[in-house]
């Protein structure tokens, strides 16, 4: 039989989105420069998320020593109630990180289609990307204490 007969088994364009193209050229492996209004986005957004992820720090402690007290203690009783209410106001803190990380993750989309048209400098959206894997590092954290903590005492 002849290869006419066969479908080709080249990957398809469809295949190969989302992947970068391979650099070429002289300047292939230049540092990409981050332009400075990006940075200065960047700088502020990271800033704001540490102090939220600060503020978080600050509250675990209490919330760590009041559901430590309500374990095993009836649910609707001082020591429970007291625990809520610290898990409660941990809560609270990761808001601030919550909404940041939103926050670029509608800068990165835009970076994205930027790029894509070539209205902006290329390599800014890794720039987001790198951090929004350090916000989303202090997100999970903040969560997964949350759940901890919940779950001693009773998920209330």
């Amino acid at each position: 039989m002849a290869d006419a007969d066969f479908p080709s088994l080249a990957r398809r364009d469809a295949e190969l989105i989302g992947e970068s193209p391979a650099p070429n050229g002289p300047d292939a492996d230049a540092p990409v420069a981050l332009d400075p209004v990006l940075a200065s986005r960047l700088s502020e957004i990271e800033a704001s998320a540490r102090a939220g992820h600060a503020a978080f720090q600050a509250a675990l402690e209490p919330a760590r020593a009041a559901t430590g007290a309500a374990r095993g203690a009836e649910p609707g009783g001082e020591a429970w109630a007291q625990a809520v209410n610290a898990v409660s106001a941990l809560e609270v803190s990761r808001r601030d990180v919550a909404v940041l990380m939103g926050d670029l993750d509608a800068l990165y989309v835009a970076r994205l289609a930027e790029e894509a048209a070539g209205t902006a400098m290329p390599g800014g959206s890794g720039q987001i990307d790198a951090a929004r894997a350090r916000i989303t590092g202090w997100a999970n954290a903040e969560e997964a204490e949350i759940a901890r903590l919940r779950a001693m005492i009773g998920g209330s």
